[in-house]
């Protein structure tokens, strides 16, 4: 049971964690702190943490070791984050392509696959040069690629919320909604 504040808990059965899944400006961070602190848990970004870790930033683990490395580094970061203490968790938007991270996830967490409309997600990510997959001049035409590889990972997620393009705090309030109906299901 994880307590709301002000309320009796929401109930996510015999899992520990929630983690967030979803393409890159899904708000995955920006919902997921929302979601933290109404169940008054702590919130970690995977990304961050590997970011800690090695001292690199996302972009150097790509343009330098490469994406194969960077998964690795991911996989180990996520597992030992899903081997402590309870926590609402915003992955990477690729970390389910990786096997091992989605076995993981779904042994020890409450999944929710934050999906949005690929046009939505192409103006919140437009500019952004710390995203390393939107780099290139088409930022759209890879949101969709992506979109299009990754999809079938993220339906395996316990949930899918569809992302709107509203506050936050509006969004936060749908998705314990979502959960709690998750559970008496």
């Amino acid at each position: 049971m994880i307590n709301i504040k002000g309320t009796d808990g929401i109930n996510i059965g015999n899992k520990k964690f929630i983690v967030l899944v979803g393409l890159m400006g899904s708000g995955k961070t920006s919902l997921g702190k929302a979601i933290a602190k109404l169940l008054n848990l702590p919130f970690l970004d995977s990304d961050l943490e590997i970011e800690k870790i090695s001292g690199k930033t996302i972009k150097q683990l790509f343009d330098g070791p490469g994406e194969a490395v960077f998964r690795q580094i991911e996989e180990k970061t996520i597992k030992d984050i899903l081997n402590g203490n309870p926590v609402v968790l915003a992955t990477g938007g690729g970390a389910v392509t990786s096997k091992g991270t989605t076995t993981l996830i779904n042994q020890k967490a409450l999944s929710i696959w934050l999906k949005a409309d690929i046009d939505l997600l192409h103006r919140r990510t437009l500019g952004r040069k710390h995203r390393p997959l939107l780099t290139h001049e088409n930022s759209l035409a890879t949101l969709k690629k992506l979109a299009n590889s990754r999809e079938k990972y993220y339906k395996q997620s316990d949930i899918t919320f569809q992302i709107r393009d509203e506050k936050i705090s509006l969004s936060a309030k749908r998705l314990l909604e979502s959960i709690n109906n998750f559970n008496q299901e």
